[in-house]
Parts: C-alpha cells; structure tokens; sequence
C-alpha cells in the first residue's frame, strides 16, 4: 500500500526485510482486492446474462456451453491461484536481493495506460548474476534504476521482484 511520503532508500529497506522474523507476515496488496472484486463482478453480470438467455431458448442448446464455459473460469482462477502461492512463499520465506532494471517494454502495444514487463538482473548469495522478467504493477520502473527481489536461496532461478506480485510485507 503506497505511502506519501518518499520511499527508503533501498538499503535500508533490505536491512528492514531481513530483519523480519521468518515466515515474514505477507498480505494482499489493496489493487488485488480489487482485482478479485472485478472477476467477482465479471461472474455475476456472466450469470445473469446466462440466466436471461436460458430463459428464452431451449436450455438443452446452452447449458452444456454454460458449463463448458464456467470450468474454463474456475480452471483460470486456479492458475491464477497457483501462480499466487510461489511468490506468497518467497515473500515470507526467500532472501532479498537488489536488482537492477536493464530493459522496459510496453505489453498490449505503446498506448498509454497499459503495463510494462521490465527485464532485471541481480546476485545471489554466492554473487552469481542472474537475470528475470516480470510485469512492473507499479508502473514506477525505468532501466537502471532499482528493484528488489526475492529469491529462494536453495534455487535462486526461482525469484519473484516484488513489484510483480500482488503481495507485499505486512509490517
């Protein structure tokens, strides 16, 4: 959740993670209730356009496309869940590292609004370089500045930048 004041400097902000007693508290982000609100809210005008077109042709023609259609949504919401749990549990239990952001382009085109995917190198603990690409959710990222990471220590290819993840520290 975004301050008005100024960010730490990212140093501080490291010590301040590491200090943390692990599993570090995690919470979801203000914009992921948000997020979900919205596929909440894509589900029930679904069901009552379903309702409605049930209503007036033969349900044997639509009930089998309703049902084909709402697993596709829970499969969805399922991946998007799993997709979650890996950066929750490098939250509370990864190191923290400093990255730094080598390249930044648009998603969906150059229109204005629209999210970047920001490419990011950093080191390990035993100082081997490398490198991920993530969606930037704060769209406050521009090569060469900053970003921290998390990474498990056991397999430090498994990493999540903290900017990608609707998560963040609790405290």
């Amino acid at each position: 959740m975004g301050s008005a004041g100024p960010a730490p400097p990212l140093g501080e902000e490291i010590d301040r993670i590491r200090a943390l007693p692990r599993p570090r508290p995690v919470r979801l982000r203000l914009s992921a209730y948000f997020v979900s609100l919205g596929n909440a809210s894509v589900c029930l005008v679904w069901l009552y356009w379903l309702h409605g077109l049930t209503a007036k042709l033969e349900a044997t023609y639509v009930w089998p496309a309703c049902v084909a259609l709402t697993l596709l949504a829970v499969l969805y919401r399922l991946y998007v869940a799993k997709i979650g749990r890996g950066s929750h549990r490098l939250l509370a239990e990864g190191e923290v590292a400093s990255g730094l952001v080598y390249s930044r382009s648009p998603i969906w085109g150059r229109h204005p609004g629209f999210r970047y995917e920001i490419g990011y190198r950093y080191s390990d603990q035993l100082g081997r370089e490398l490198q991920g690409k993530c969606i930037d959710l704060t769209d406050r990222l521009r090569i060469g500045m900053t970003v921290l990471v998390l990474f498990n220590p056991l397999n430090p290819a498994e990493h999540v930048a903290l900017c990608s993840t609707y998560y963040e520290l609790a405290s």
